[in-house]
């Protein structure tokens, strides 16, 4: 959302020039900050929540990713097994828990408490 009106903004700076000749983004970001800061503040509320939480919902997935990676490298640098659920705030943060698992816990969880992971 506020990205689809920094493109518009930028493409409109763009329209005139040459291909090749175009401002780049960053430039075009550095250069207009207070137009552009304008143009979010007068977003609706309801805009502004809709972008907060889909750029929430971006990271959260990233770090649950990095964290996964470092998961199984610990795990496999010290020979154990496990698995660690993560959960946060409520389901207005459009995250769902997220749960990982080395391969012999997963079958422990299968096998012994009868979930499906």
């Amino acid at each position: 959302m506020v990205y689809d009106i920094i493109k518009e903004k930028l493409r409109e700076e763009n329209e005139d020039r040459e291909w090749g000749d175009g401002i780049k983004l960053t430039q075009f970001i550095a250069e207009n900050k207070d137009e552009l800061l304008e143009a979010y503040s007068c977003l609706m509320f309801a805009q502004k929540c809709a972008y907060n939480a889909e750029a929430k919902c971006h990271d959260i997935n990233a770090t649950f990713t990095t964290m996964d990676h470092k998961w199984m490298a610990l795990c496999a640098r010290t020979s154990t097994e496990g698995f660690y659920v993560g959960v946060r705030g409520n389901i207005e943060d459009l995250s769902e828990p997220k749960i990982f698992f080395t391969p012999k816990a997963e079958k422990f969880v299968k096998e012994v408490r009868h979930v499906e992971p």
